[in-house]
């Protein structure tokens, strides 16, 4: 599992759909979906229903993984803007 395909878990699940995410992220949908099954391999656990993987909603543990991790990305992104526009000493 890679920090990668948790950051465009999380862009699944913000948008709640894998085409959104592929936009926002730069990627392929064939990109995005290998992606996914590879994290809920590596995971051993559903995290995006497969019932209706077109709209995307997560199942009850892909939500906990997404409001576990999702704070933390914006954390960092924040950091790395701060960073960019000088704001740490």
């Amino acid at each position: 599992m890679t920090l990668r395909q948790l950051e465009v878990f999380c862009a699944v699940a913000r948008h709640g759909s894998m085409k959104l995410a592929c936009v926002e992220m730069k990627l392929s949908g064939g990109t995005v979906s290998l992606m996914m099954d590879q994290l809920q391999r590596d995971l051993g656990q559903d995290l995006i229903a497969q019932s209706t993987r077109n709209g995307s909603p997560l199942t009850p543990t892909g939500r906990r993984l997404f409001e576990t991790i999702d704070p933390a990305f914006k954390t960092i992104r924040k950091a790395i803007d701060e960073c960019k526009r000088g704001s740490h000493g």
